[in-house]
């Protein structure tokens, strides 16, 4: 089975491009500590509190292509922009 890859959108205005994350590990109670985000395009980062890791990927230029067009119609719905790779 697939790891459960997910596409964010960068959270910097200035950049806003997708990426997709993964959360290695993770669901022990009592040992969240931060663990930084970073876009991999831009830098930009923010944290989560977390057991586990996170891993961080471009996405190929064909499917940002296809996912900021798909994106671009869902927002007009009010559609989050993260959904499941």
């Amino acid at each position: 089975m697939p790891l459960p890859w997910q596409t964010e959108q960068c959270k910097n205005v200035d950049c806003a491009r997708p990426y997709q994350i993964l959360e290695i590990g993770g669901g022990v109670d009592g040992c969240n500590e931060s663990e930084t985000i970073r876009c991999p395009h831009c830098g930009h980062s923010y944290t989560e509190r977390t057991s586990g890791d996170f891993d961080m990927r471009k996405l190929l230029p064909d499917d940002e292509v296809r996912w900021l067009k798909r994106n671009k119609a869902a927002s007009s719905d009010s559609t989050p922009f993260t959904f499941c790779a």
